[in-house]
């Protein structure tokens, strides 16, 4: 190959990598963003499980039902945010230790803060 040819191909392959960051970079981002969405709505959720609660002590009504309700919503919103982070740590090469919540290199043997062996 010639000289033209080489630094074609050596650009196709620099352009090649700088795609795939890119595409890592935008799928790290979305990750966070719906990571941020949720996290809002478990805010309003709790929100509104406070006015629940201050409107049955002020008014005597028995609002378990829909506290109840709110408070599985809670729940299930921070299982999708818990199951997002895991997503995240992935596409980062890490591994978040379920007993303490660290971030550790994908190759880790133990948790370098708690020490929890993988």
């Amino acid at each position: 190959m010639g000289f033209f040819e080489d630094a074609a191909v050596k650009a196709k392959d620099v352009f090649d990598v700088a795609v795939e960051k890119t595409t890592d970079v935008i799928s790290e981002q979305k990750i966070k963003y719906n990571i941020a969405k949720i996290n809002s709505k478990i805010a309003k959720d709790y929100e509104m499980l406070g006015r629940l609660y201050h409107d049955s002590k002020k008014s005597g009504e028995d609002n378990e039902d829909a506290a109840n309700a709110l408070i599985a919503g809670i729940e299930s919103k921070q299982a999708e945010v818990s199951d997002l982070e895991d997503q995240l740590a992935a596409a980062k090469n890490m591994i978040i230790c379920d007993n303490c919540g660290a971030k550790n290199a994908f190759d880790a043997s133990f948790c370098q803060k708690c020490g929890k062996q993988f």
